[in-house]
């Protein structure tokens, strides 16, 4: 009788952890539908024996052989990189796993053929782009289903999609950016001594030396298992060094976004570009994986002390979805001002940009450039740029107008009308000739 029990016990443990499984598979399917169109944009690592991938920008589907992320991450001139060949696009995933995308049998892998950039993609201040959106055409085709779908665009008109953005600022309407990101965890306003600017430039690795030589002047603690990367030429790598040391008593910024009175957000501001700088230059190796108590974290490391400051950073595994609101061109510059921040002076209408604010200032998720912004289901935004450990100031996308210098339709390879009638001419003169032998 215990015998039977146990195995009915057993039995009833079993379906029910099958269930779970399967509820969960449910889950995670509806959530890969739901974001059918974000992508994972990942680098081609051939070591010579295997190839391998890493994570290394966000992006959206636009159709099923074109994908869009940001610019500034193609800038390199070199041919095997601009044709494709070195990056992969990845759909139908929203998990990544150790930098790559998680295996699934909704997972497609497609190569990239050429980095179309947008012809006026430039640097207007130091980590700020203009027009900051590039195409990627894949060598082949997605195949299109429920998990791997291009996102909308409301409208090919630039004049109504500006004015349904200017509608959605009035409206306060809720949008969505999605990518994978980083989470920052340190308060944002430190106390800084007035900043020294130093120049690092050159190719990668002296400024990753020089930057290592400050950290051990500064007697910082070793940074495990990260290594150095950028995807910028050495004439646009320009790096400002300031001496960091936390405060005593920590001030924070009001409520309001105001600047603390005794300026110490604005110099918070300098200290943040500096991080964000360096970690958009610093990747984790391919060390043993590790496991965290939330599942969706991936990576995690300590941006390298700047004279004491040091911020926990950790990577997700699951893809985040934040949500924001618009605001205009002149609430983004005064935001940037009170922070301290050179896009301060910046015209971002000029520059083909717009920006969003946290629409709960909970959000500490930062990165990811090219990632989407969708509101009301379309495609509005590629993300541009942010700065980490200032939660409070806005996100800057390049905008519709950008966008739609991109997705211009491609010229129809349909034989023209003119064409046709002069087969048709010679067609005709054949049979008539043809005719007249007969006779």
């Amino acid at each position: 009788m215990q015998i039977l029990q146990s195995v009915l016990v057993l039995i009833v443990l079993l379906w029910r952890g099958l269930r779970m499984e399967s509820l969960r598979d449910i889950v995670d399917e509806q959530k890969d539908v739901h974001l059918a169109f974000v992508v994972s944009v990942q680098i081609v690592n051939d070591s010579g024996k295997t190839l391998t991938t890493d994570f290394y920008a966000a992006g959206a589907l636009v159709s099923a052989r074109q994908a869009i992320s940001n610019c500034h991450s193609f800038l390199q001139e070199d041919a095997y990189w601009q044709m494709g060949g070195a990056l992969l696009v990845v759909a139908g995933s929203s998990k990544l796993s150790g930098n790559h995308s998680m295996e699934s049998p909704t997972t497609q892998k497609r190569h990239v053929e050429r980095v179309i950039r947008h012809p006026k993609c430039f640097s207007t201040i130091p980590n700020l782009y203009g027009f900051d959106a590039a195409l990627l055409v894949l060598e082949k085709p997605m195949m299109l289903n429920k998990h791997v779908q291009p996102i909308s665009i409301k409208s090919y008109v630039l004049e109504e999609m500006e004015q349904e953005l200017k509608e959605m600022e009035k409206k306060k309407v809720i949008c969505n950016t999605f990518r994978w990101g980083w989470s920052v965890k340190e308060n944002a306003v430190l106390k800084v001594d007035p900043p020294k600017k130093v120049d690092l430039q050159g190719d990668d690795e002296e400024s990753y030396d020089d930057y290592q030589r400050m950290r051990r002047d500064a007697d910082d603690s070793t940074v495990g298992n990260v290594t150095s990367t950028t995807s910028r030429s050495g004439d646009d790598l320009i790096t400002a060094a300031a001496t960091v040391e936390p405060s005593a008593a920590v001030e924070t910024a009001a409520d309001d976004g105001t600047a603390a009175d005794d300026g110490t957000t604005a110099a918070a501001g300098t200290a943040a570009t500096v991080v964000l700088q360096r970690l958009s230059e610093l990747k984790p190796t391919d060390a043993g994986e590790e496991e965290y108590e939330e599942e969706s974290r991936m990576e995690s490391f300590d941006i390298p002390h700047v004279g004491g400051a040091l911020t926990r950073v950790e990577s997700y595994t699951e893809i985040n979805i934040n949500k924001v609101q618009i605001t205009t061109n002149e609430q983004c510059k005064k935001a940037f001002c009170k922070a301290g921040q050179e896009a301060c002076e910046h015209d971002f209408a000029a520059n083909g940009q717009f920006c969003s604010t946290p629409w709960d200032l909970s959000n500490n998720t930062c990165l990811d450039s090219g990632g989407p912004l969708v509101c009301n289901g379309f495609l509005f935004g590629v993300l541009d740029f942010e700065i980490c450990l200032l939660m409070r100031t806005p996100t800057v996308y390049a905008g519709p107008g950008t966008i739609l210098d991109l997705l211009k339709p491609e010229p129809t390879t349909e034989p023209s009308n003119t064409a046709l009638s002069a087969s048709g001419i010679i067609r005709a003169s054949f049979l008539f000739t043809f005719c007249l032998a007969v006779v």
